[in-house]
């Protein structure tokens, strides 16, 4: 693949990591109120980006539930989320 710089300076910058305001002691506790279920299932597809079978393999549950747990995570720590903004 050839790329050529020539006209990426005028792309838009990402923001550095350090202004990015993210709490994430808060995620951290909203974590730790949903089921542990869900944030076994956010935690390891998420943070550790694994896949739902794989999931699904280690937690002993099929894969659809994985699938739903971390649906049904994510709508609560929106929902949490939402409540402090």
């Amino acid at each position: 693949m050839n790329l050529s710089m020539e006209g990426l300076e005028n792309l838009p910058s990402l923001p550095e990591a350090s202004s990015i305001d993210f709490d994430w002691e808060h995620m951290n506790r909203v974590l730790s109120q949903i089921p542990e279920k869900y944030s076994a299932v956010f935690e390891l597809s998420v943070y550790q980006g694994m896949k739902h079978q794989s999931i699904a393999d280690q937690l002993d549950i099929s894969e659809s539930s994985s699938r739903v747990y971390l649906s049904r995570a994510i709508e609560l720590i929106k929902k949490n989320f939402k409540s402090i903004a």
